[in-house]
């Protein structure tokens, strides 16, 4: 499982639009053609799913392809209300879980 990183910003106020950006380490395998143009039957690695929850509530589920690039970044806004745990989860094709997590808190 590759470490998800995430980063926001510093300092946060409360009621602010902060924007989140997310790494996650990942071959993100393209499909491949043979020869004769079709395509080579094997499980591809990619992401599929990218999921974000705030304290356990999902703010965003985005289905991805295998058209995104190695290493993907994932950047969103969001209002920051309160404090609690943003967790950022990706899925592969193979089941592989990638999680990520930081604490929203105001201060600054």
């Amino acid at each position: 499982m590759a470490e998800v990183r995430i980063r926001v910003p510093k300092t946060i106020k409360q009621g602010e639009i902060i924007t989140v950006r997310a790494l996650v380490p990942h071959p993100m395998e393209i499909i491949q053609r043979g020869a004769d143009g079709k395509t080579v039957d094997k499980v591809y690695n990619f992401i599929h799913t990218a999921r974000v929850t705030f304290d356990g509530q999902e703010l965003m589920n985005a289905q991805l392809t295998q058209s995104i690039s190695a290493n993907p970044v994932l950047a969103f806004k969001m209002k920051a209300d309160k404090p609690g745990k943003l967790e950022i989860a990706f899925e592969d094709t193979t089941g592989q879980k990638h999680v990520g997590s930081v604490d929203i808190k105001f201060g600054g």
